[in-house]
């Protein structure tokens, strides 16, 4: 999977190999030492507990196999902060970290149990700390924060027509394509995830919202003949399993203003269609997207089939699973892109050299 430790990978395949029955045993537990859970949540509840370990668990292997508490860590804190906005106490996900630990203590096997205990503690540790909200992610000192408000709000009142009108509105105004994708658009996107995580808009006013962004983007943008080729190709892609691809699209975008050949693949990629776009197109870049860090895996399993035959293309990951520094160098990239002209900056620094 790149540069990381085996003994971390075995510890994080034991994990995965046994989901299901640890998710099990943990919600099982869970509600034995917490007999009210019960009453309180009925059957569903306990349904919904079971989902919850096998989420933990999934970004708990993460955080193993790369050997980055912070990974787990992260995740527990926006998990506290979800769990709050839906009346479940941060107690609840402390009970339930708790039972986690005692089950992987007691049925993995001893050698791998250290490796993993590290992160679980170190999540126990920065819970009571962690905050029980998260602030507004559109900042008002941020370019264009008024316009991203109104968008949003339109979005909202389920209002695409207005939504648009507000970002034609901005263009006839100067503004480019490339300050509307960074200073509205992602800072918007960023935001209903947010709102999402406090309960205050739902999965499908979320995906409405997304649905309507990308209609509009492809309303607003579209290639134009007249900027200058520099003869340099690109193919951007989300990683396998991963469904979160607007960022992806944004920075193929970007590159194709800048004069790259861009080549966007979409969301979902499995490897072998990957490999097979980029002997077509033989890129000097590839972008790989990855939202969620449970999907890193995927992002190094897809890196390191590209090495393996394509030895001088450049590759470039980004996307949220990708925001604790290093993490890139583990998965053998060559390079982390925070922004869609961080994205095309990167490239250049990397052709060039």
């Amino acid at each position: 999977m790149g540069v990381v430790d085996e003994q971390l990978e075995r510890a994080a395949a034991e994990l995965d190999s046994r989901h299901a029955q640890l998710s099990e045993a943990i919600t099982q537990r869970h509600y034995q030492q917490n007999p009210e859970l019960e009453s309180r949540y009925g059957r569903a509840g306990r349904l919904r507990c079971r989902e919850d370990a096998a989420l933990h668990l999934a970004f708990l292997s993460q955080s193993v196999a790369m050997g980055t508490p912070a990974i787990f860590v992260d995740y527990i804190c926006w998990a506290k902060v979800m769990l709050a906005a839906r009346g479940i106490p941060g107690s609840d996900l402390t009970n339930d970290l708790d039972s986690m630990q005692r089950i992987l203590e007691e049925k993995l096997p001893e050698d791998v149990w250290p490796d993993i205990g590290q992160h679980v503690r170190a999540a126990l540790q920065a819970l009571p700390t962690a905050a029980d909200d998260v602030p507004c992610q559109i900042r008002d000192d941020a370019p264009r924060s008024a316009s991203a408000r109104q968008y949003l709000a339109a979005l909202l009142e389920y209002d695409r027509p207005r939504a648009k009108k507000l970002i034609l509105d901005e263009i006839a105004r100067g503004a480019t394509v490339k300050s509307l994708y960074e200073e509205v658009f992602t800072p918007v996107q960023i935001e209903i995830g947010r709102l999402w995580q406090t309960n205050k808009v739902s999965v499908a006013e979320e995906h409405y919202c997304t649905a309507a962004t990308e209609l509009i983007l492809s309303q607003v943008y579209a290639p134009d003949p007249s900027v200058e080729k520099n003869g340099r190709r690109m193919v951007g892609m989300c990683t396998t399993r991963e469904l979160h691809d607007l960022g992806a699209r944004m920075v193929c975008d970007f590159f194709e203003m800048e004069g790259w050949d861009a080549t966007y693949l979409g969301a979902n990629v499995p490897v072998n269609s990957a490999l097979r776009m980029i002997r077509a197109r033989q890129p000097d870049v590839v972008a790989i997207s990855a939202a969620m860090p449970y999907h890193i895996s995927s992002v190094g399993e897809m890196i390191r089939a590209i090495r393996e035959e394509f030895n001088r293309v450049k590759i470039i990951v980004g996307g949220g699973a990708f925001k604790m520094p290093g993490l890139w160098r583990k998965v053998r990239a060559d390079a982390y892109a925070k922004s869609a002209s961080d994205a095309v900056s990167k490239a250049k620094q990397l052709v060039a050299s």
